[in-house]
């Protein structure tokens, strides 16, 4: 396919209709009139014919006019016809798309996905069928509103349906062997970078972004809602990217920051497990004096701590990221463009708007909760019940509630491991078991006594004072297996 932009819109005029053949040139091009002969010369005037060199210059003028016209509906019907042929080209790959969410068809989307491209087909087999929640399937079949071609690539704006309103999202495909297949955006054209300072966050922005500048004041008093909740060491300050980088696709809502903080399990050599993990570290807490006295007094018969290794879960960036967010001044954070996610005119999609307000309060969380060592059913139920927190206040800020999707109640540990194994579809059970403490009977009536949402905060902003399960979780009254069993039951009442 030859390589020629077109950027024209769903709705746009591709010309204005017909040019009349003989159209006389605007009064502004005309030819000065002679003056009136004098009255001796007018009978011989009559019948005169022009003189040739005004009907030359007329001629030119009416030849110049006509191709200028003819040039522009020339162009504008070819881009009406590109736009068009191109348009038919693409619709089946996106209906194809919308058919395999709505369906639950994880082999057809793979078939979709650019076959050179291995880590991207990974990343989105990992959101499926998540992302499906972006759609609403029974508006009907989405539509292509908009091609811009690139060479092999094209960028593709595709209207669907959410919530009763209409949606435009964009979408990167490439031509791969003569059939279109959905690949990684670029970030070509989206302006220069912005910087917006608020009282409690830093925003950063592509110039075709420019409207979430409106939105500062809002954030930053999410951002001090979050900050008075999880109190972590001050600053108490969001750097806050906002990109069309490919790095932060595919879209999943509800799946707070990225990356996640990584994990760290310590072995004994030649023994096994110690059942003890750090998460929500950077990762190298072992080789802190402190920690491995620490360690190794919770260890029995051990004393020397190059008996013990750590076995880490987390990229570098993921450390790095988890360091920064830790311990510097401002606590960095990116998203996706809500152009790739969908907008309605300005306003974007209610889930990439309720993703905002979770990965604030995420990222604020994080620096509120600290590194937790425990026994693995310990620190994965407080990564769960400190995500499934940061979902319900997310809700309540933003105003958007996600879709329920089937919440498999196994055990409360196994849902905070999932959920930091970057299993999104966990996030409605950790909100679930967060709603289960707020409402939960904390024991008796009098003044004293803590409503389930105050000891579930204070439980999240004590976790960290120690490695011991019966201490950590004496503010809730139980332990991850009876709060498992208590959360079951509960589940079962509301079905």
């Amino acid at each position: 396919m030859p390589s020629v932009d077109f950027n024209w819109q769903e709705g746009d005029e591709a010309f204005s209709g017909p040019v009349e053949e003989n159209q006389p040139p605007s009064q502004a091009f005309a030819p000065p009139a002679p003056a009136p002969p004098p009255a001796s010369l007018a009978n011989e005037s009559k019948g005169r014919k022009p003189r040739p060199s005004l009907v030359r210059a007329s001629n030119l003028l009416l030849l110049v006019i006509g191709i200028t016209l003819g040039i522009g509906v020339g162009f504008a019907i070819l881009t009406f016809q590109g736009q068009r042929n191109v348009r038919a080209d693409l619709a089946p790959v996106v209906q194809l798309q919308f058919q395999a969410l709505a369906q639950n068809d994880q082999d057809l989307y793979d078939n979709l996905i650019d076959p050179e491209d291995d880590a991207w087909r990974e990343l989105l087999a990992g959101a499926f069928p998540v992302s499906s929640l972006l759609y609403d399937f029974e508006a009907g079949q989405p539509r292509v509103t908009r091609v811009e071609l690139k060479g092999d690539r094209a960028e593709v704006e595709i209207e669907s349906g959410f919530g009763g309103e209409r949606y435009r999202r964009m979408e990167t495909m490439r031509l791969v062997d003569g059939q279109w297949r959905l690949t990684r955006s670029t970030s070509e054209g989206w302006g220069e970078l912005q910087t917006l300072e608020g009282d409690n966050i830093t925003l950063h922005y592509r110039e075709r972004d420019a409207f979430v500048a409106d939105s500062i004041s809002h954030l930053d008093a999410v951002v001090q809602t979050f900050c008075e909740r999880y109190a972590p060491p001050p600053p108490c300050m969001v750097d806050l990217s906002i990109e069309p980088s490919p790095d932060l696709l595919p879209f999943v809502p509800g799946d707070g920051a990225a990356p996640l903080p990584p994990t760290t399990e310590y072995i004994v050599m030649a023994e096994g497990t110690t059942g003890i993990i750090t998460i929500n570290g950077a990762g190298e807490e072992i080789r802190d004096q402190a920690f491995q006295d620490r360690l190794l007094g919770y260890i029995e018969k051990r004393d020397d701590i190059r008996e013990i290794y750590a076995s880490r879960t987390g990229s570098s960036e993921a450390k790095r990221s988890s360091e920064m967010r830790l311990h510097q001044q401002q606590m960095p954070l990116s998203i996706i463009s809500p152009r790739l996610v969908g907008m309605d005119g300005d306003e974007p999609h209610p889930l990439w708007w309720l993703a905002l307000h979770e990965a604030i309060g995420d990222v604020i969380m994080r620096r509120g909760l600290r590194p937790i060592t425990a026994p693995q059913p310990a620190a994965y139920t407080v990564w769960a019940i400190a995500r499934g927190d940061v979902a319900l206040w997310a809700e309540r800020l933003s105003g958007v509630r996600l879709p329920e999707i089937e919440i498999t109640a196994n055990d409360t540990s196994g849902v905070g491991e999932s959920l930091l194994q970057g299993d999104g579809s966990q996030r409605g059970a950790a909100r679930s078991l967060a709603l289960y403490l707020h409402y939960r009977d904390m024991g008796d009536e009098s003044e004293e006594a803590l409503s389930g949402e105050l000891a579930t905060l204070q439980f999240l902003r004590g976790a960290r004072n120690t490695w011991e399960t019966g201490p950590m979780f004496a503010i809730l009254d139980t332990d991850p297996d009876r709060l498992t069993a208590g959360w079951r039951a509960w589940l079962a009442e509301r079905q």
